[in-house]
């Protein structure tokens, strides 16, 4: 479909990842006559992904220092330093199958969509012993509908990685990720608002797959609890900034996550009783998504993302 394909990486400290990561971009077949760049957008303040990408040899790896802090702010570098007819948006924690980049070129033909998000499936570090069903529902990426249907109504359940842009339609009029979201994450959703309101299509392709990589801790309850919980705030957030219409559907949405919360305090409730104990924290998760509908002010000023590791 065309001449030079752009995979955009945006990566924070996380250096076995981001090889994995390249290494999978490299593997991967490419469409008829493509080339291939890859953009390493190193968003720490002091560059230690320089080193990953000498390790692995430069040649169609482009290393970019981002040293300004923040989501937005690593994924719209990535956008600027782009040179392809296509941009591809892969985080640093996930890593595509072989056949990803053919897919989503099979995919950008059969839909004619401006945009793409593909399947993502979960990499579990250790296999779960408990909510296996769950935890991989809660990761993975599977809208249920068939390749090519249009994502413009769900859009807060898809996100920018394993994601693919036209880059002149989507990005050509000067359309860049919020920087109001740049430490408190969902700013992938926010763009992809913006660009459907620019009139931009966007559609699954469910046959190009890459896999996330979840950590131990990341399979925990707590940490369970309070993503779910940001989620619903998240989701709130943006419709409070945005225009007329998405504001006044905040009450609404705050009264549906008040609902939400009742219905699972019930089944937890029902769950304790009857000694289901595993569907009991489940229902203890999905809580906190509505109260995070309800509670939702004020979050957006915390910095949840673009934190030092300890």
């Amino acid at each position: 479909m065309t001449a030079l394909w752009s995979i955009v990486i945006p990566t924070f400290h996380r250096p076995a990842l981001l090889r994995q990561a390249v290494r999978s971009c490299m593997a991967a077949r490419r469409p008829d006559g493509a080339a291939l760049e890859i953009v390493v957008v190193d968003n720490s303040a002091t560059g230690d992904a320089a080193e990953v990408c000498r390790e692995m040899g430069f040649g169609e790896i482009r290393y970019v220092h981002e040293a300004r802090s923040g989501l937005a702010h690593a994924r719209n570098r990535g956008i600027d330093e782009a040179r392809g007819e296509v941009l591809v948006f892969l985080d640093d924690d996930e890593h595509a199958d072989e056949n990803w980049l053919v897919e989503l070129d099979r995919a950008f033909e059969a839909s004619g969509a401006d945009i793409l998000c593909g399947w993502i499936e979960p990499d579990f570090a250790v296999a779960p012993e408990r909510m296996a069903a769950y935890l991989t529902d809660f990761y993975r990426r599977d809208v249920e509908r068939p390749s090519g249907a249009d994502l413009s109504d769900i859009l807060n359940y898809v996100g920018s990685g394993n994601s693919a842009f036209r880059r002149e339609r989507c990005f050509g009029g000067g359309i860049r990720v919020d920087e109001r979201f740049n430490h408190f994450g969902s700013e992938d959703i926010q763009l992809f608002r913006t660009l459907v309101a620019a009139g931009l299509r966007i559609a699954w392709a469910p046959k190009a797959v890459v896999h996330e990589c979840i950590p131990v801790e990341r399979a925990s309850v707590p940490y369970l609890k309070a993503r779910r919980r940001l989620q619903g705030q998240q989701r709130v957030f943006g419709m409070a900034i945005g225009g007329p219409l998405q504001k006044a559907k905040v009450p609404v949405f705050m009264a549906g996550g008040a609902a939400q919360a009742g219905l699972h305090a019930v089944l937890w409730l029902c769950s304790i009783v009857s000694g289901r104990r595993e569907r009991a924290t489940e229902h203890a998760i999905e809580i906190e998504g509505g109260l995070g509908k309800v509670f939702w002010t004020g979050a957006s000023r915390r910095r949840i993302y673009g934190k030092s590791p300890d």
